[in-house]
């Protein structure tokens, strides 16, 4: 069993039900990024990196937001309900505040042992490696619609889990899938 399984990645999405301006958001909050065909705008908070909250989120004009970049839910939320009051203190009202919805979480994880990449892909049948394009083979749960990027370092990228026990048992999965297929490194 890997001895270090840790969240990298956070994605979650909210619709504020109305379109938003994108340019007078932009200006208003001074230090943010927005296209030039105002589309979206992307917010960052440098401040936060220090306090290890680090997230970007972008607001579209069609109302929607997306925040990633989160590795908690405690650095999630801290990050929402920074970008709304200073949403609210832009002058940019809401009717009522939008839940905030997780889409995609992404874990990390070191199996503790090298892993022979060839010998997983020549024996199964859902993987997509190709070493000349990428050196991790992806490995893809159809049913749970989760993918698991192997390293032959041992390092393994799962994405899809909600629940962090889900992304365990899916790794436990991976490890039997290894053993069954012998992917101990060639000496």
């Amino acid at each position: 069993m890997a001895k270090v399984m840790r969240v990298v990645n956070m994605v979650a999405v909210a619709n504020f039900h109305g379109r938003m301006d994108i340019s007078g958001l932009s200006n208003r909050l001074g230090q943010n990024i927005a296209q030039p065909n105002h589309i979206r705008v992307m917010v960052r908070y440098p401040d936060l990196y220090k306090r290890g909250y680090i997230s970007t989120a972008t607001v579209f004009h069609t109302g929607k937001a997306v925040l990633a970049g989160a590795n908690s839910y405690k650095s999630l939320a801290y990050n929402w309900v920074r970008l709304l009051s200073d949403m609210w203190r832009a002058g940019l009202g809401f009717e009522r505040v939008p839940l905030l919805e997780v889409v995609n979480v992404v874990y990390e994880a070191n199996l503790g042992y090298p892993v022979n990449l060839d010998t997983i892909a020549l024996t199964m049948n859902n993987v997509d490696y190709d070493p000349e394009q990428f050196p991790g083979l992806i490995l893809k749960f159809f049913k749970e619609r989760y993918s698991v990027t192997i390293f032959s370092n041992g390092r393994v990228i799962i994405a899809g889990p909600l629940e962090y026990e889900e992304a365990v048992r899916t790794l436990e999965r991976v490890e039997e899938i290894l053993s069954l297929v012998d992917a101990s490194p060639i000496q």
